[in-house]
């Protein structure tokens, strides 16, 4: 078993880590975490809930307003990538 000492010793360690690292930290919590219990309480992936959102706010019937429902959705809501401004 490990002294409590020795582990006590790698308490700075680990808070340098997580100070060094705290943006790859909130990347994974948002790429990963976020999106798996999302996915998990909606019951929906993320294309498919982009879908309805655009299903849902889009006037019917202009493209030009359906992508950029879909690039307000991607900007606000959750973050998916889209190809630019010129579509």
């Amino acid at each position: 078993m490990v002294s409590p000492a020795i582990a006590l010793a790698f308490l700075p360690f680990v808070a340098t880590l997580l100070i060094r690292y705290r943006h790859y930290f909130l990347l994974f919590y948002r790429a990963v975490l976020l999106r798996k219990v999302r996915d998990y309480l909606t019951g929906l992936s993320r294309e498919e809930r982009a879908f309805r959102y655009v299903l849902t706010h889009a006037i019917p019937g202009d493209p030009l307003h359906i992508l950029e429902t879909f690039n307000q959705w991607s900007y606000h809501c959750e973050y998916l990538s889209t190809l630019g401004p010129q579509k």
